[in-house]
């Protein structure tokens, strides 16, 4: 599934059909814990019926499915993952055991939490296709915010993924920061008639937002190519059991996933 991004003024119609690149497959861009994205993800999956909904997440998640699909669960909730990682040091440095940590909330708006209940309700199977959490602790200082960092979460944010990127386009607006542009633009629902509409102008500024991030630490790279490449991978072997496959995962990596 070869598709360019780099089309600076993407049309609607050609963001429609990079969501949905084969007849058996819709991608959905969200921002986590959306209340907007969650509500039109709910209408897609009504309308789409998918036989297999494939999420961004760890996955040691898929353990914990039973738990997160069980009828009494209710948000807010978050999964705790954690592990003991050994960073060698010098040959006479003893090596160092990081006891990393973090929480993967949900909320009763998040998209993740959406796609996991509607999911149970339409029978279909779900599979969260993201790298394992031990195989993101590679990097030391991702093990050192993992170790360190109080009650970390892991989840993907724009001003995180592309610093620098939003300051411009804040300063042109009336809004005092990234959340407050967000709300103006993506939680109002004033701007898209149907969920297609929308998850094409979420799509538009997520390559937007990748085309203009600027310089970001080649460990932050290779991280991204490497999980996009893992989901990708995840939803290819999907597709190739004859499944009607949707995909959720953070706006930032649908570019990435549709090159790999």
């Amino acid at each position: 599934m070869a598709v360019s991004t780099a089309d600076p003024r993407p049309t609607p119609q050609g963001l429609k059909a990079r969501l949905a690149p084969l007849p058996a497959l819709r991608l959905v861009p969200v921002r986590h814990h959306s209340p907007r994205c969650a509500h039109h993800l709910r209408a897609l999956m009504r309308e789409f019926r998918p036989t297999h909904v494939l999420i961004e997440g760890p996955a040691e998640l898929n353990a914990l499915l039973p738990a997160l699909q069980h009828a009494q669960a209710r948000p807010p909730l978050a999964a705790y993952l954690h592990a003991a990682v050994g960073a060698a040091g010098g040959k006479d440095i003893a090596t160092t055991v990081w006891r990393c940590r973090c929480y993967v909330p949900f909320a009763a708006f998040s998209p993740e939490w959406v796609a996991l209940r509607e999911a149970s309700r339409q029978g279909g199977q779900v599979r969260f296709i993201d790298l394992p959490y031990t195989a993101r602790l590679t990097q030391p200082e991702h093990q050192e915010h993992f170790a360190t960092a109080p009650e970390p979460t892991l989840e993907d944010e724009p001003a995180q993924l592309a610093p620098g990127a939003l300051d411009d386009l804040i300063a042109a607006s009336p809004c005092r920061d990234f959340d407050e542009w967000w709300d103006r633009h993506f939680e109002s629902g004033a701007e898209a008639n149907t969920a297609e509409d929308y998850f094409a102008a979420v799509l538009a500024f997520s390559q937007w937002l990748r085309t203009h991030h600027g310089n970001t630490d080649d460990a932050d790279v290779a991280e991204n190519a490497a999980r996009e490449a893992c989901m990708a991978g995840e939803i290819r072997h999907t597709l190739a059991q004859g499944a009607r496959c949707l995909v959720v995962c953070g706006g930032y990596h649908v570019p990435g996933i549709l090159a790999g």
